[in-house]
């Protein structure tokens, strides 16, 4: 019905008509109540307006809650330098800005500052102009508390530094005197002293140590070989040699 262009004195008259209620008409009236602070009004706030009775003040706030789409003009992108008057202007409640100035409240930010029993000390008597005033100055503050904050912008992106997980292995190169040796040491074939064996193909006997040997374990029942050139126990035959080719990585 506002965006028809109807005043509210006639949406408040056919509304409480509708309700069977038309007595409290003046009163919202005279308390300078519009249809955005009345559709936030609470049980206690049409008590203290001067419905006393239960049943009527039941079937208004039941009622009121069945509004929708009943939205406010209050301003929320003002900042806190801005003059009192401005924002009293917004609300429509400029009638007040003499008296808001006179008591030395000329900015936004002072008007933040205020306490509900303050209204009364600055002048505004009727319920319906402080009860917009406090749900007004309640918006601004809850704007700004939730509003977010402006996101910095990079300037430049530095590079992460770089670590390292697994140790270095330096791979020390074989010397040319490395690798020949190994390579005469891979193709090498362990040299048997002749003496120690007889020809096979010759039918030869093996030498007498290999005989005295014979007797000795047959004497005492284990096999004992003795080099009579050194005088120590001759190594068994592992076979050419085997190098380790990764002594040189790790």
């Amino acid at each position: 019905m506002l965006a028809k262009g109807i005043p509210e004195q006639e949406i408040f008259a056919e509304w409480l008509q509708r309700l069977c209620l038309s007595e409290y008409l003046a009163l919202f009236l005279s308390q300078g109540y519009d249809l955005p602070t009345l559709a936030r009004a609470t049980p206690e706030d049409l008590t203290t307006l001067g419905i006393t009775k239960p049943d009527d003040r039941k079937c208004l706030v039941q009622d009121i809650q069945c509004w929708q789409n009943v939205a406010d003009n209050w301003p929320t992108d003002i900042t806190k330098e801005a003059p009192t008057r401005d924002w009293l202007t917004a609300i429509g409640l400029k009638q007040y800005i003499q008296q808001f100035e006179r008591q030395g409240c000329l900015t936004v930010g002072e008007l933040e500052q205020l306490e509900t029993e303050d209204l009364e000390d600055m002048g505004v008597q009727k319920l319906g102009h402080a009860k917009r005033i406090w749900l007004a100055l309640r918006k601004l503050r809850e704007s700004r508390s939730f509003k977010p904050k402006p996101i910095q912008k990079v300037s430049s992106v530095q590079p992460l530094p770089s670590h390292n997980i697994l140790p270095s292995t330096t791979l020390w190169p074989c010397s040319s005197n490395t690798a020949a040796i190994t390579s005469t040491a891979t193709l090498r074939r362990p040299q048997r002293n002749p003496s120690m064996t007889s020809n096979p193909t010759s039918g030869t006997e093996l030498p007498k140590l290999r005989e005295i040997d014979q007797r000795e374990r047959e004497s005492t029942g284990h096999v004992q070989f003795r080099n009579s050139s050194f005088g120590v126990d001759p190594l068994p035959d592992r076979g050419p040699p085997r190098l380790n080719l990764y002594r040189h990585i790790f």
